[in-house]
């Protein structure tokens, strides 16, 4: 989107490194990626900032620990499980394996568990999961409301992929993200044809005896 004569990326705006798609095509077109660079994380509760991040580490560990005990490492390993277990839907796209439904996809990923996902909430989950309230009302829900403007009632499988990018070593591309789709579809000699949809019109399959 442009503001004031400048352009910024509304959404995608940064890349997870296990996205090994983006790195190849990013490789292949000769483009070049960039670190995300963030500030300082503040968490305000309408009333007083009840956490704020330091430039030390080990400080930052302390005041995690003292506020919510443990459950950001378990957090961050709850994340970690999901993206593992993601992650194997590389080992069939190499193979050129596919799925007829999302639901078997998703259960060759991660069986029952990301099944499960798919018909609950994130908070649901989690709670589950054996998180408190406090920690899922200020340190989850804000990642939400930032990533996609929602609640801890968004479906879990999509917040798990949310959760994802509050994490380390998160890049993006140098001149925008868009460049990767507009030298894809250079690189693919495709005909475009810009216009907007004005209208989508089902048409039913002829049937044949």
């Amino acid at each position: 989107m442009m503001v004031q004569g400048q352009e910024y990326e509304a959404g995608g705006s940064v890349i997870h490194p296990l996205n090994l798609h983006m790195k190849r095509f990013v490789k292949d077109l000769g483009l070049s990626a960039v670190q995300a660079s963030g500030g300082l994380l503040g968490i305000y509760n309408g009333e007083t900032l009840v956490f704020e991040e330091s430039n030390w580490f080990i400080i930052n560990v302390i005041k995690l620990v003292w506020r919510y005990g443990f459950q950001s490492l378990r957090m961050h390993m709850w994340v970690e499980d999901v993206l593992d277990k993601f992650m194997r839907i590389y080992r069939y796209q190499s193979h050129d394996y596919a799925f007829s439904s999302v639901e078997k996809l998703l259960h060759a990923l991660g069986g029952d568990d990301f099944l499960g996902m798919l018909n609950r909430t994130l908070l649901e989950t989690l709670q589950k999961a054996g998180f408190s309230e406090k920690f899922l009302n200020e340190m989850i829900a804000p990642v939400m409301r930032v990533n996609y403007g929602q609640s801890t009632d968004i479906n879990a499988f999509v917040g798990a992929v949310s959760l994802s990018c509050s994490d380390s070593g998160l890049w993006a591309v140098e001149g925008g993200n868009k460049l990767v789709c507009s030298g894809l579809l250079q690189a693919s000699k495709s005909n475009l044809i810009s216009g907007s949809v004005m209208y989508i019109e089902e048409k039913t399959k002829t049937k044949y005896t």
